[in-house]
């Protein structure tokens, strides 16, 4: 019998002796030096399959199947035990977040690793999703490299991105909108079906600093992604956020871009973008924190393809406000809607012609004494046929539509430089 066979014989034994339903059972694990979270995920038969790593690359989760589900992150929040990790995948429009405890969670803090099987409910389903584990994974997995790639359109292309830029600039002048974060959806058409956990797999290690997460409810897509931007981070009443707000692309050698990221420091209009969102976070945490405190001076983020204005914000939650669902206090801030909020969700109902589905929304855990969630930037939807890459853009008084259309190129490059022979795309646009 194989160590990795024993450990789940060893969990079955141990929910068959259980007497409450409602549990987690744990038991460490240690994969060889060839084991691939990514590859293991995407050979297992379940249905519903989780990944995310933390910026700071000191956890990584694997989850297959659901255990239970819960309405809302708070309904959820209030019903785990001290050991459990709730997983929330919530949209863009906060509407109908999968809010869920997974069957099985393989998970790494820091180097240590562990093997764990929610029981709620029913035994018989905790014992069921342990036995469909395979133990091996594939050794093969189709390569973006063989895959002829074929572009299909702009959602929206260059002149109705224009026409919506103009639009919010005049209704910027003639309302309360101050910020409005508009987005693209490219979609290409692929000549045979490519891995999503693949073109994740070799983002981690082209697109450093930050998350990496994939979600699928089916066999028959995968949403996934690279994103740079944490909603916040919660350990005990501990609470740190940011607001990344102000873009520029990556200069073609050192100088260059030096100069670049001294540009977009000093530039007024990016300033002012990443100052709105300091507000609106600092407003909605007001009523839940003691204490609050923001970092005075913007830092320079440099990532791959492009660099991004940072300011911290770190708070110390009151305790009797510490049980509300942070998630749904702080999504969406205006780094990825606009403010005032309502008026900016309104403004892209009515001119964005695409659904944005789980782009833009946000994706984490909330555990009894921790929790973190990312924003989900950078990502893509990728089925048999196709895959569409997404991207956005804030939008404020001097925007231009041209160099936001650019900006919106170099932010989808983080995932889309994955698919060699591209197509060029501005042809189409």
């Amino acid at each position: 019998m194989s160590p990795f066979r024993a450990k789940i014989e060893a969990l079955i034994e141990q929910i068959q002796s259980v007497v409450d339903v409602d549990e987690r059972i744990s038991i460490p694990f240690e994969p060889d030096n060839s084991f691939s979270p990514l590859d293991w995920l995407e050979a297992q038969p379940h249905s519903t399959k989780l990944y995310w790593q933390s910026r700071d690359k000191n956890r990584e989760v694997v989850a297959l199947g659901i255990a239970r589900t819960f309405d809302t992150p708070e309904l959820g929040a209030k019903y785990i035990k001290s050991n459990q990790n709730l997983w929330v995948v919530m949209p863009f429009d906060a509407q109908q977040p999968d809010v869920f405890l997974p069957n099985i969670e393989i998970q790494r803090l820091d180097s240590n690793w562990t093997l764990s099987v929610n029981v709620n409910q029913s035994k018989d389903v905790a014992i069921n999703a342990l036995e469909r584990v395979k133990l091996k994974s594939p050794t093969h997995f189709s390569s973006p490299n063989n895959a002829q790639v074929k572009f299909v359109r702009h959602i929206p292309d260059l002149k109705d991105w224009t026409h919506s830029i103009n639009l919010a600039l005049s209704t910027f002048e003639q309302s309360d909108l101050k910020k409005v974060v508009l987005a693209r959806e490219s979609e290409f058409l692929l000549s045979e079906p490519v891995s999503g956990f693949t073109l994740l797999r070799e983002s981690q290690i082209s697109n450093q600093n930050s998350y990496h997460f994939a979600f699928t409810k089916n066999r028959d897509s995968l949403f996934f992604g690279s994103s740079p931007e944490c909603l916040f981070r919660q350990n005990g009443y501990e609470l740190e956020t940011e607001a990344l707000a102000g873009t520029i692309e990556r200069g073609c050698d050192t100088r260059d871009d030096h100069g670049k990221g001294l540009w977009l420091w000093n530039d007024k209009k990016n300033r002012y973008e990443n100052q709105l969102v300091v507000e609106d976070i600092e407003s909605r945490l007001h009523p839940y924190c003691s204490s609050l405190e923001i970092s005075e001076a913007s830092s320079l983020i440099r990532l791959a393809k492009v660099q991004h204005l940072k300011r911290k914000i770190v708070g110390y939650l009151n305790p009797k406000k510490a049980e509300s669902s942070l998630v749904d206090v702080l999504h969406p801030t205006a780094a990825i809607a606009g403010l005032p909020k309502d008026q900016a969700m309104e403004f892209i109902q009515q001119n964005e012609s695409f659904e944005r589905g789980l782009y833009s929304g946000a994706i984490g855990y909330i555990s009894q004494d921790s929790s973190e969630f990312c924003v989900s930037i950078r990502s893509a939807l990728i089925n048999k046929k196709s895959i569409k890459f997404y991207a956005g853009a804030g939008i404020v008084p001097g925007s231009d539509p041209n160099a936001e259309w650019q900006e919106l190129n170099k932010k989808m490059s983080t995932l889309l430089d994955l698919l060699t022979e591209l197509p060029e795309v501005e042809v189409a646009s």
